[in-house]
């Protein structure tokens, strides 16, 4: 019986030894195993799925990715190759995918303008973004042409008051944009440069007028004359005076204005020359008077006759008539007091011709002759 007993005993010792030595074994593999683990992967698999690899013991540098079972790889571009399919063996055989291209996700803009004045241009840039899309080409538009247009390299023009939104669209559909104010420039004075007092009639004057501040938005003149019998103006601010009188100027913009008052005034006589046939004239008979006016242009070309000596002739509707024989002075007076004056001789018409001969002794002879001109006076 003790025998028996130690026989299990012995028996039972064995098995407790056997299983002793099999944890032993593991322990040891386990060490074993622990540096190539730790030589593998020096780090933790992070929440990007990758590895740190400080000691680069797989060659790939010192980061790079598993991806559930594929050999260690690296994600150029971000893409990973293995992400369109795989033998799903972890063999490094397995065909990388090719990389998707990167594609632009807004334009970024630079110098962009929140308010402009109509008539001004102001120019924006813009860039895609990424900027390693692979098409960085985009378009511009905006979205209410009455208020304001832009050019393919970016110019925005304000054209009228408001507010439009300015979009850059890339190539893809993607889209960015921004609002612009128009805004209008308003006049604070206008003045007119050459005012005038006096214009003679049928004279023309050109006026010139000067906005400020100088960039007004609205820079078109109405020009208005407040009597156009005497003085008509059109929209280029030139004048012409049709009749003697006064009128009032006026030159208006869309918020100010300025005026003066004009007078017109005839165009007067310079000078007077007075123009006839002969400077003598028979008694009895008419010589008709005309001037020269200068100058011929001249409003009031009416003349004024006077005669020196009204018993030798008269004159009626520039008409002299002789009456005695002698000289006379004739002045012609203009309107404006300018004169002319003309000497002319009035002679007799019966002209005496004595003829005296001596014939011999005690005898004398003569004849006179006579001459007869007549002439009715009208």
């Amino acid at each position: 019986m003790k025998e028996l007993l130690n026989v299990e005993k012995g028996i039972g010792g064995n098995k407790l030894l056997g299983e002793l030595a099999k944890m032993i074994l593991l322990l040891y593999l386990m060490c074993l195993i622990m540096p190539l683990s730790t030589l593998a992967h020096s780090g933790r698999t992070d929440s990007s799925g990758g590895h740190r690899d400080n000691k680069n013991a797989s060659g790939l540098g010192s980061y790079h990715y598993h991806c559930g079972g594929y050999p260690a790889h690296l994600h150029k571009n971000g893409v990973c190759p293995y992400k369109s399919g795989g033998s799903g063996s972890g063999s490094s055989n397995s065909t990388p995918s090719t990389p998707k291209p990167v594609t632009a996700s807004r334009v970024d803009f630079e110098n962009k303008p929140t308010e402009i004045n109509i008539g001004e241009t102001h120019t924006v840039k813009g860039a895609v973004y990424p900027n390693n899309a692979v098409n960085k080409a985009f378009t511009w538009k905006s979205s209410n042409e009455n208020v304001a247009t832009i050019t393919s390299n970016g110019a925005i023009k304000g054209v009228g008051v408001g507010t439009t939104t300015i979009t850059a669209t890339t190539s893809n559909g993607a889209v960015s944009s921004f609002s612009v104010k128009i805004s209008e420039v308003i006049a604070t004075s206008l003045t007119i440069n050459n005012i005038i007092e006096h214009v003679k009639i049928g004279d023309s004057e050109i006026l010139k007028t000067t906005i400020e501040p100088g960039n007004t938005t609205y820079k078109n003149i109405n020009w208005t004359s407040s009597n156009e019998d005497i003085v008509i103006i059109d929209n280029t601010g030139k004048l012409t005076a049709l009749k003697i009188g006064e009128t009032m100027i006026t030159a208006s913009q869309k918020d100010v204005e300025a005026s003066f008052n004009l007078t017109v005034i005839p165009i007067e006589v310079d000078s007077i020359n007075i123009i006839i046939t002969e400077n003598r004239v028979l008694k009895g008979e008419t010589l008709i008077l005309s001037t020269e006016i200068l100058p011929q242009n001249a409003t009031d070309k009416s003349i004024k006759w006077e005669i020196s000596n009204s018993n030798k002739a008269t004159i009626e509707d520039d008409v002299l008539i002789a009456l005695e024989t002698g000289n006379i002075t004739i002045k012609a007076i203009s309107s404006n007091g300018k004169t002319s004056t003309i000497e002319i001789e009035v002679y007799s018409n019966i002209i005496m011709i004595s003829l005296l001969s001596v014939l011999g002794v005690g005898g004398i002879g003569g004849g006179i002759f006579a001459l007869t001109r007549k002439k009715k006076i009208n």
